[in-house]
């Protein structure tokens, strides 16, 4: 059955397109990536570099398994060997995310697809990872919680959209995918020796337990005697904040210099739609979230880990037609990108299904499995089209056979 999903116009911008990034990180630069250039070299070359990429993401499911098993409400319940986990598989993760494209270098197999796959599993870790670090922080069930992976979304949305205008992928001397997540790492490895509750205590007391007490006297009192995690979640917000500011300075910067912007990894042209118009969906995907949870408190409470594991496919949805816009030099479409093929009519639904008192098991029941199966369906009508236009494989690597025929290399 001939493909449907990609345009011809489509098709000629995917294979004129060239990847394009920024990475300023040091950490990345002196420490990781010869780190990196190690690692890959342990993997076959049979291997694709998207199986390596998912082999990455399942590491971190198994553990969000594990802490949804031990620590349903997010309290810091978990023994301290899930958190060891929890962070190895973390870790694991970000290694094998970073080496995929080294991968694909070394097959000869990069191209589009693989950067759709990356940034689809990494839409999808954004929250699953979010999930592990509350647990590990034992930040609970609560507003605070909604704030850290609102505040997650935030900084990855911004970055594909920033993506989309620019060109390229822009990781600046602090960004997510590196310091983030080695941050991260950090603290869940914490949360697995001291034990989550280390969390809960003031500054000045961690630091005394940890050996490191004299540094308080340096420190002002309103910072030392703040809790630990609630330190670490205003860290965050002002990483995000620098971020965004960041994305819509570049943004804004591109698009000023000509009202018909070319995008610089295809030679594809097309007037993009204004920023603030493409930026919008995200906005109302936060206030749908908030509007939710104000209206069914019990969802927050009680429900907290299926509601957001029902929102994680929609939000890669969300920026799936971001990158997938940017890769096919599309002009994005914002009612497109908020309608996530279908799952916003879903979505309120059950907003309205809990303002009528229905419980929110029945809820949760029926958005989570809408959720999968909406991502699903669309990651394999995008996959399998990429995969008959240019005849390669997702999770494979072919190759040409003597007679012409494109068969799975073994």
């Amino acid at each position: 059955m001939p493909q449907t999903y990609f345009s011809p116009r489509d098709i000629k911008a995917l294979r004129e397109y060239k990847y394009s990034s920024i990475d300023k990180s040091l950490l990345s630069r002196y420490v990781l990536n010869p780190y990196w250039n190690w690692l890959v070299t342990l993997f076959p070359l049979w291997m694709a570099p998207n199986l390596i990429t998912l082999l990455g993401l399942g590491c971190v499911g198994i553990n969000v398994g594990l802490v949804m098993w031990y620590d349903w409400t997010l309290e810091g319940n978990a023994p301290g060997w899930v958190y060891i986990s929890c962070a190895t598989g973390l870790f694991v993760y970000q290694s094998l995310d970073a080496i995929d494209g080294k991968q694909a270098r070394r097959t000869k197999t990069s191209g589009p697809l693989g950067e759709l796959f990356d940034h689809g599993c990494d839409a999808l870790n954004t929250l699953l990872a979010g999930f592990l670090t509350l647990s590990a922080l034992g930040l609970g069930s609560g507003w605070m919680s909604v704030v850290s992976l609102c505040s997650a979304m935030t900084n990855f949305y911004g970055s594909t959209w920033e993506e989309y205008y620019t060109g390229t992928l822009y990781l600046s001397v602090v960004s997510g995918p590196v310091e983030g997540v080695v941050m991260i790492v950090g603290v869940v490895v914490m949360a697995g020796v001291y034990g989550p509750g280390i969390y809960r205590y003031p500054l000045d007391k961690v630091l005394t337990r940890i050996g490191l007490g004299s540094v308080t006297t340096y420190l002002p009192t309103v910072i030392s005697s703040t809790s630990l995690n609630r330190l670490l979640t205003i860290l965050g917000g002002v990483i995000l904040a620098f971020n965004i500011m960041s994305c819509g300075y570049n943004v804004y910067t591109h698009t000023h210099t000509s009202t018909k912007t070319k995008t610089t990894t295809t030679k594809v042209t097309h007037v993009k739609p204004n920023p603030v118009m493409t930026f919008l969906p995200y906005p109302i995907f936060l206030l749908l979230l908030i509007l939710h949870l104000s209206l069914a408190p019990t969802l927050l409470s009680h429900f907290f880990l299926p509601y957001f594991m029902a929102l994680t496919p929609a939000f890669g949805r969300l920026v799936g037609e971001i990158i997938t816009s940017h890769l096919c030099g599309r002009a994005l479409s914002p009612v497109r990108t908020l309608w996530m093929d279908g799952f916003l009519g879903v979505w309120c639904v059950g907003i309205g299904a809990s303002v009528w008192g229905v419980d929110e098991r029945v809820v949760c029941a029926v958005m989570v499995p809408c959720g999968v199966a909406m991502y699903a369906k669309w990651a394999v009508k995008v996959i399998s089209a990429y995969e008959e236009v240019f005849e390669v494989g997702c999770l494979t690597i072919r190759h040409a056979s003597k007679d012409g025929k494109w068969v799975k290399d073994q």
